[in-house]
């Protein structure tokens, strides 16, 4: 049985396939040159241990090709399937597992809902498995090595104090905290890690600036794709003024971004610290870096606004800085949002949230939650500005808005998006999903259990340094994408 949730050996199938497969071979007396195979692989069910026997006939067949030619067969498979053909044995397993299969693996599906990881301090880490429809956790049956690391000096550790803190082209971006000192104390410092959801066990760590470990100073934005260059770049927001440089460099917040393919730092933009805003949902479209800004403590509330990254220096500033589109305030007032790119554009996904008195005292409950994309409208004449406008595209029927209301507890909520994809969901790991393509709304099932992170006391603290409580991330299983 496999950690996906667990089929047997017979319960798979491989579908009907047909494939060029190209090969060499070599003859002294014919001198033969390269010749065209065409494989099929025949639709094979297999439902029930009743078949147990005609599964092994089946795998027998199979296991007498050639790995190279296995892989090429088996690489067409979606990715469940090949999670499922994990448990047929090691040598499939190896296969499976293996850098060279991942590399010609073919069974992308782009209209395939992806995999949401909701992590809760109250609640821990699950997974909204939608091949299965249904809920994993963490550490049971999702993979304990989610929780398992390794770190500079090579020394393996399990943590339970883990966010989730961005998600991008099918790769995860985790944050932990770790004591600068390894027998410990007080002093501690962020490390970061991106992993593959479908490989759990596989992580790759980060080399952090050394100001940018400061947990107290630096604040990890997220992580997007860059379709350009096709590399993955993690964004840090440092602010001087919490940590250790010198008060010279303390009158700007530094943006800094790290490429995952070149390994390299650069910072990126300069912000300056009295101009308070909020920045977070990093986007990227094109190879132009958005994300989301408001002002922050202002006397009136302010609105959402998008953010465009200006590495010129004709800019207000004139540096390389964030520039807000004055006229694109979105059309309400929201307290969660997410920004995703769209059929090169963007979407913006944004919830709000109302008080709601019971019995026992107040909670806070989903009040609505649409979905906006930006859209030009018609230009005045000789207007130089921008007539782009937010158009909304749906809205979360209220029959699920009150099914996701119905569990009276205390609860937060965020949201998450990605090219064809948006979720809402709350800290007992209610929600929905939206299929843009669709346009079709659903709710996520029930969550199987009010299970509790096991963290240890001390990770327990070590978690307390975080503010926000909930993280809500979509990911795209994908098996062609390799650390």
């Amino acid at each position: 049985m496999n950690l996906w949730g667990g089929v047997a050996a017979a319960e798979w199938r491989v579908g009907y396939y047909h494939y060029k497969f190209y090969s060499s071979t070599s003859s002294e007396s014919s001198g033969e040159k390269d010749e065209l195979r065409e494989i099929k692989a025949s639709r094979i069910q297999v439902v029930g241990r009743r078949e147990l026997d005609m599964a092994v006939q089946v795998i027998n067949q199979l296991n007498d090709l050639p790995d190279e030619l296995l892989a090429a067969i088996l690489g067409f498979l979606p990715w469940y399937e090949v999670m499922r053909l994990r448990s047929v044995s090691k040598k499939w397993d190896d296969l499976l597992r293996s850098k060279e299969f991942r590399k010609i693996w073919r069974g992308r599906d782009p209209n395939q809902a992806p995999l949401c990881f909701v992590g809760c301090k109250d609640f821990g880490h699950s997974v909204y498995n939608p091949s299965k429809n249904r809920w994993q956790i963490c550490g049971i049956d999702y993979p304990p090595s989610f929780f398992r690391f390794t770190n500079e000096s090579a020394f393996s550790f399990r943590t339970t104090s883990v966010r989730v803190v961005g998600a991008a082209h099918g790769l995860l971006l985790l944050q932990l905290y770790r004591p600068r000192n390894e027998k410990g104390g007080r002093s501690m410092k962020i490390e970061l890690f991106v992993m593959n959801p479908l490989d759990p066990s596989t992580k790759k760590r980060i080399s952090l600036l050394a100001h940018l470990e400061d947990h107290f100073a630096a604040k990890i934005l997220g992580l997007v794709w860059n379709d350009i260059t096709q590399s993955h770049q993690i964004l840090v927001q440092y602010q001087p003024e919490l940590g250790w440089l010198e008060p010279k460099d303390n009158v700007s917040w530094i943006f800094y971004r790290y490429d995952l393919q070149s390994g390299a730092w650069e910072q990126l933009a300069r912000w300056p610290r009295d101009r308070l805003v909020e920045f977070q949902q990093p986007c990227m479209q094109g190879g132009s870096l958005s994300c989301l800004g408001k002002a922050s403590l202002s006397i009136m509330p302010d609105r959402w606004r998008p953010y465009s990254l200006d590495a010129s220096h004709k800019n207000w500033l004139r540096e390389p800085t964030w520039m807000r589109a004055e006229n694109l305030s979105f059309p309400q007032n929201v307290q969660f949002t997410a920004l995703a790119p769209h059929n090169h554009g963007v979407i913006f996904a944004a919830g709000k949230v109302r008080s709601k008195q019971l019995d026992y005292g107040r909670i806070s409950v989903l009040q609505e939650f649409s979905v906006w994309k930006l859209q030009s409208g018609q230009p005045a004449q000789q207007s130089k500005k921008d007539v782009r406008e937010w158009v909304k595209i749906s809205e979360m029927p209220e029959a699920i808005v009150e099914k996701i209301n119905d569990f009276k507890k205390q609860k937060q909520f965020q949201s998450a998006a990605t090219d064809g994809f948006v979720v809402v969901a709350n800290s007992l790991r209610e929600g929905a999903m939206f299929d843009m393509q669709k346009q079709m709304w659903w709710k996520l099932p029930a969550h199987p259990s009010s299970y509790a992170t096991d963290a240890p006391y001390h990770a327990a603290i070590l978690h307390c340094l975080d503010l926000r409580k909930l993280d809500v991330h979509l990911c795209e299983p994908r098996f062609d994408i390799v650390l």
